[in-house]
């Protein structure tokens, strides 16, 4: 785990002194895909970080990113990368462009592609363990989340 997030570590220090602008996406009604709306319940918004929950309909949600000043949006969603559960993803979205890593049926390329600037648009996720219905957060995902949290919020919240 702590490998995990050292690597996450790393590529967070290019974002020093950027506001940041969580945009949580999830379902909470599917397991680990309530990973967005965990993490935007827990994330402390303060000068370098703002959020915005966009729960099951980021489409709909997706018009107030232009409304809250930002350097760069991070993108928080639950991915399948192929990787173990609990694996923490973090990419530029140019790298997630045409990958159907996302649990809500590609809607994220059709969401980044109506914004104009795209450099500084990424997609922080966890590989789920279990996207079944009406079941909770799985330990392993939730204990690789409340780390990332911890980190973000001691670096970046109020």
């Amino acid at each position: 785990m702590n490998n995990k997030i050292d690597q996450i570590k790393k590529q967070f220090n290019g974002f020093k002194d950027k506001i940041l602008l969580f945009f949580c996406i999830s379902n909470i009604f599917k397991g680990d895909d309530a990973l967005g709306n965990y993490m935007f319940e827990k994330l402390r918004e303060g000068r370098y970080l703002k959020k915005i929950n966009a729960e099951n309909s980021p489409s709909h949600n997706a018009g107030k990113i232009n409304r809250i000043s930002h350097d760069i949006v991070i993108i928080i969603d639950c991915v399948n990368d192929g990787k173990n559960p609990g694996d923490i993803i973090l990419r530029s979205f140019g790298h997630v462009h045409n990958s159907p890593m996302d649990t809500h049926s590609g809607l994220l390329p059709q969401i980044v592609r109506s914004f104009k600037n795209k450099k500084n648009w990424y997609i922080l996720g966890i590989q789920p363990c279990s996207l079944k219905g009406f079941q909770s957060i799985s330990p392993v995902v939730k204990r690789t989340a409340d780390k990332l949290l911890q980190y973000i919020n001691k670096e970046f919240g109020g």
